[in-house]
């Protein structure tokens, strides 16, 4: 993978790449991973975290031997397929693996999203590519996982499943995202535009798309060699065009800049509100208002296409946009598979399997979460110790509302126990319970190993469901989220007076109040809203009631006592030095040095670190060239210091 990069004067950040991977967008969606991560308590009914497949139409007898019990409720409830996830024994789109490449025909474990090295299946490859197609839109992104889902990158899990071996497929991944960790306190969209130029794909023969005969014998006999040998489905399709990405990374903004831009980006008429030759929208004036401040990165990638230019600024990432669909036609490249599981070929003799797909992507997916949160820790620890004071706090820490007492190495630490929460699941996902062999329906002598598979269900369940619901609470990462600082750019100018109004004129109860909104507000009410919109995982009345309560919970009030310590500088303002009197005598002030604002932010915060100050004038006569007066200038202070330690 070959790149450049080149940095504007204007601070914008291009990077440009070729990529050899995939990149997602809408001409092609990839559906893995798809649905909710955190199980909704509003689900209409219970549903179970291991799944067992059964063949079409399976006899009484097989059903009896698999639940060991009469045919009736339990089966129904084992058997339930969650409505907001896709069936991932079904068909599927993902990404093309342009590592290791891959041909019609070649088959796909289902489970671990991966390839397997021979072909299964009797077929003509049929060329379709006469036409183009092209889609795009603008997606905002709050962490690891809704980037790299807007960026459609997929997931492998490979045999042994533990967290050190899961990684994303496709490298376009690696080129944004790894050069761009999220950060709450910035904000970003993802611009993707996405064309394809028809496919390829395969046909049947005369007697239609078969099972090879002596797999087919294979999956009716021994159904675990089956599948390790064939996986779960075939590469039906295989689509070429290109992909386009714009990464906008809004950055240092305002609490107005920021509610601004993410209002502008919801309002907009998508990528063209930004990329057209004429873009005007409020959308795009944002854009270019934020690049004026030097508060904009841009970040562009394409994957496929006859690059005929290399954009250098915003004017020709444009122009880039436009082009598109020409490059594309002269270079397409093969950009996504579609998979059709064995289950739809006429042959197949049929296996009864665990399907545990599901939770070993929320699984994946809520370990992402974690990483986030990890990267913002980093990001508020890097700010707490920094060199230039209180002025540069880019959070709201402890010592500036005293309402409770911000412990980053502590929620750190839990983050990263967590993350070894989901390792251990992981693992029992791949013991013998969870991975227990399929067995075929045409084996005659069944019953014992259906009766066998049916207890290697219900104790997968039983160990996943514990593990989940115990030491995972279901996936809530909100509860490790709120105990966290809040970036000030996320908070209301009216509301961070309130928080931070120690005259006693706002009252403790209402900076509570008013704090705990502002948490539940920034920390889960934000981040339900994309996840709501990206994969409909969406907090219910109860939930979101619940969630306040958690977010109050945690504003208890700190061990640690800031008492904020006024300090007085006294000045002379006038011509002549010893003319005021003591104490206005121990600064002197000369005529041109009269802006008392710019005078009180060097005695106090570049001098004295405070965090705010006052000046105050009086005493004014005439005299000499400028006349006199005498200046009083109020510097505030922490106790303890800034910072604490911690």
């Amino acid at each position: 993978m070959g790149g450049i990069m080149q940095r504007l004067a204007m601070s914008i950040v291009l990077f440009v790449v070729l990529l050899s991977s995939f990149s997602g967008a809408d001409a092609w969606e990839a559906n893995y991973p798809s649905g909710p991560v955190r199980p909704s308590t509003q689900a209409p009914y219970n549903q179970p975290a291991i799944k067992l497949r059964n063949p079409p139409s399976p006899s009484e007898a097989d059903r009896k031997n698999l639940f060991g019990t009469k045919v009736g409720t339990t089966e129904a409830a084992l058997a339930a397929q969650d409505p907001t996830f896709a069936n991932l024994f079904s068909r599927r789109t993902v990404a093309y693996p342009s590592g290791d490449g891959a041909e019609l025909g070649y088959g796909w474990d289902f489970l671990s999203n991966q390839k397997k090295l021979m072909s299964c299946v009797e077929f003509n490859a049929v060329h379709d590519d006469k036409y183009q197609t092209v889609d795009s839109r603008i997606q905002q992104t709050v962490d690891e996982e809704t980037l790299d889902i807007s960026l459609n990158t997929s997931f492998d899990v490979s045999a042994k499943a533990t967290i050190e071996v899961v990684k994303a497929s496709g490298e376009a991944k690696f080129s944004l995202n790894a050069s761009h960790h999220m950060s709450t306190s910035d904000t970003t969209f993802i611009a993707h535009e996405s064309a394809t130029n028809g496919i390829v794909y395969a046909g049947p023969k005369a007697n239609g798309i078969l099972l090879r005969s002596d797999m087919a014998k294979l999956a009716a006999t021994d159904g675990e060699a089956f599948r390790d040998k064939c996986g779960d489905g075939y590469v039906a399709t295989i689509g070429k065009g290109a992909d386009l990405y714009v990464m906008l990374h809004a950055h240092d903004l305002t609490t107005e800049d920021k509610v601004d831009l993410e209002t502008s980006a919801k309002a907009s008429a998508g990528i063209g509100d930004v990329f057209s030759g004429g873009a005007s929208g409020s959308f795009s004036t944002k854009i270019d208002d934020l690049i004026k401040k030097h508060s904009l990165d841009i970040e562009f990638v394409q994957q496929g296409g006859i690059f005929t230019t290399v954009p250098t600024n915003l004017d020709e990432v444009r122009k880039k946009v436009q082009t598109f669909m020409g490059e594309e036609k002269d270079g397409p490249r093969a950009l996504y598979v579609n998979l059709i599981p064995y289950s739809e070929l006429p042959n197949w003799p049929a296996l009864y399997m665990l399907d545990t797909s599901d939770m070993r992507q929320r699984a994946t997916r809520y370990f992402q979460r974690l990483q986030s949160i990890l990267y913002e820790v980093r990001n508020m620890r890097e700010n707490y110790f920094r060199d230039d004071g209180v002025k540069g706090d880019k959070y709201l820490f402890d010592y500036a509302h005293q309402l409770r007492e911000d412990n980053l190495g502590e929620t750190s630490d839990l983050v990263r126990n967590e993350m070894d929460q989901v390792d251990q699941l992981l693992k029992i996902l791949d013991g013998p319970d969870c991975k227990a062999p399929p067995v075929s329906g045409n084996t005659p002598s069944r019953r014992e190993r259906l009766r066998e598979l049916g207890t290697h269900q219900k104790n997968c369940e039983a160990l996943v469901s514990k593990k989940v619901k115990n030491d995972l609470k279901n996936f809530n990462d909100f509860r490790f989220w709120i105990t966290l600082p809040l970036p000030l750019d996320g908070v209301s100018e009216k509301d961070l007076k309130i928080i931070t109004d120690f005259s006693g004129a706002s009252g403790t109860p209402l900076r509570q109040r008013t704090f705990a909104q502002a948490l539940y507000r920034y920390w889960i009410e934000r981040t339900d809203q994309v996840r709501c919109r990206l994969f409909f995982e969406c907090l219910g009345k109860d939930e979101q009631d619940q969630e306040y309560t958690d977010v109050v919970a945690t504003i208890v009030p700190p061990t640690i006592t800031y008492n904020v310590v006024p300090s007085y500088v006294y000045a002379c303002a006038g011509e002549n030095p010893g003319s005021c009197g003591q104490p206005y005598d121990q600064n002197h002030l000369s005529c041109d040095q009269r802006d008392f604002e710019a005078r009180a932010r060097l005695f106090c915060e570049k001098a004295m670190d405070s965090f705010r100050h006052s000046w105050t004038a009086f005493n004014s006569r005439s005299g000499n060239q400028c006349g006199y007066v005498d200046v009083v200038f109020t510097c505030y202070n922490f106790t303890p210091p800034f910072p604490n330690g911690k």
